[in-house]
């Protein structure tokens, strides 16, 4: 269950699962711990994820694109009667 929270409220929000956790003080003895953790959420989940994850969509709309003109290429150059 702590994945799952913490990917809902880390994606949820707009600074990431730091947003959602309590803000630590300098004196804890896990104070880098979390300042490491919510760096690597950022970075692994926000940034390197979701890029990828747009670059599929971006590459997909691409591939569409591509096939369209050949398409449209093959109805320009291509006559119906005689083949």
């Amino acid at each position: 269950m702590c994945i799952v929270t913490v990917l809902n409220q880390g994606l949820r929000n707009g600074g990431g699962v730091g947003d959602v956790l309590r803000k630590p003080s300098k004196d804890e003895p896990l104070f880098a711990a979390r300042v490491v953790y919510d760096l690597l959420f950022y970075f692994i989940v926000i940034i390197i994820v979701l890029n990828l994850i747009f670059g599929v969509i971006i590459d997909t709309f691409a591939d569409l694109r591509s096939e369209k003109q050949k398409k449209e290429e093959i109805l320009k150059t291509t006559c119906f009667i005689c083949g």
